[in-house]
């Protein structure tokens, strides 16, 4: 599971998921019981960027966690790492949905503009 999250956490950063399949990601992942709890702070700080595209929360993500007093959190793997497929992402997110029981649509092959 915590690869899981960790994709989806780095598609969150990446900006792979746009429009409404952001909004769900960030709805599901935030009734979501956390395997790991450095992926449940990343999100946390993520939640506070939910609108921000990827260049912003590159440059904003760490202070992001400092502000949360979490300041040695390592974003290198989620910011660094190259972005996910949208399809790899896409089964993740249904693995995800499996475990907690919910439904997501489809995410698109190709980002909405």
């Amino acid at each position: 599971m915590r690869e899981i999250e960790k994709l989806v956490l780095r598609a969150l950063c990446h900006g792979v998921l746009q429009g409404d399949h952001r909004e769900q990601a960030f709805r599901m992942l935030a009734e979501h019981r956390f395997a790991d709890p450095q992926h449940e702070l990343l999100f946390a700080a993520l939640s506070t960027l939910r609108q921000a595209n990827p260049q912003t929360i590159h440059e904003q993500l760490r202070a992001r966690l400092t502000n949360l007093g979490f300041p040695d959190v390592d974003v290198t793997g989620y910011l660094e790492a190259p972005a996910p497929g949208a399809l790899e992402v896409q089964e993740a997110l249904r693995r995800l949905a499996r475990s907690g029981e919910q439904e997501l649509p489809p995410v698109p092959s190709k980002p909405e503009i």
